[in-house]
């Protein structure tokens, strides 16, 4: 039976996390070792720090949907080459953000070439869910229950991030529209919308908690602690374990 199709945004890595560029040190030592998923070259010595650590991000949740038992298929939208090249290495579709209008407007283009496809090989049909870039301790059983629920429920839900505010995966099971409304706040947007709260635990969603995996993106230090904390995934440890001083003895954020 066919499985979802997951529209997954990626700025151009240059300008990607700019909150956790402001709260991150750029590391006096880069990754030069083994590359888990041996997607890129280490970066020359005028190479950007923090857009390797986005691009690593990346990379390790891109790879764990791929491998999710519910997903058929990955629609990447992004400008960046060195991104699109890295992850439609690893099997996603990579797509230009064409509209070039924000980032809901992104998630809508996405959606429109996963239904594209659908129609062509009649893969991904299940639904259309969306899932940030960020979220580098993805585990995919988690991600499956959590569309397994929405396909149980059979109506548009999301989930929300660690802090409760933000939204990390929005899903939409068959035809029913995505109508992406990310920005701040957009949890309660969401659900205002009438999404339903997968994190929620209401009467209707007698099922398991949704996995903290699911929720912890990185927008900061802390939430890169935090997401250290439940296990990063192989290519964003690799990078982080050969720069001791992004998290310094001591620091708070660890």
């Amino acid at each position: 039976m066919t499985g979802w199709s997951i529209v997954t945004p990626v700025k151009p890595l240059g300008q990607a996390k700019s909150r956790l560029r402001a709260t991150l040190p750029a590391a006096v030592a880069y990754f030069s070792g083994p590359d888990p998923l041996g997607a890129l070259e280490a970066p020359d010595e005028t190479g950007d720090w923090h857009a390797e650590v986005a691009l690593a991000m990346a990379l390790d949740t891109v790879a764990a949907v791929l491998a999710a038992d519910r997903v058929d298929r990955v629609v990447v939208v992004t400008d960046d080459p060195v991104a699109a090249a890295a992850l439609g290495a690893l099997g996603a579709v990579c797509v230009p953000d064409t509209p070039g209008s924000g980032l809901n407007a992104a998630l809508r283009h996405g959606a429109s070439v996963a239904a594209l496809l659908s129609r062509t090989d009649r893969r991904g049909a299940r639904g259309t869910a969306t899932l940030g870039a960020d979220l580098p301790a993805l585990r995919t059983a988690e991600l499956d229950v959590a569309l397994r629920t929405v396909e149980r429920l059979g109506v548009r839900s999301f989930v929300p991030d660690a802090a409760g505010t933000g939204t990390t995966l929005l899903a939409a099971p068959g035809r029913t529209p995505l109508n992406p409304a990310y920005g701040p706040g957009s949890a309660l947007v969401h659900a205002s919308d009438g999404a339903v709260d997968l994190a929620s635990g209401g009467p209707e969603i007698a099922t398991r908690r949704v996995g903290p995996s699911l929720r912890q993106d990185v927008d900061t230090a802390a939430d890169l602690a935090a997401a250290r904390a439940l296990g990063l995934g192989p290519r964003t440890a690799a990078l982080l374990a050969s720069t001791p001083s992004v998290f310094p003895a001591g620091c708070a954020a660890c």
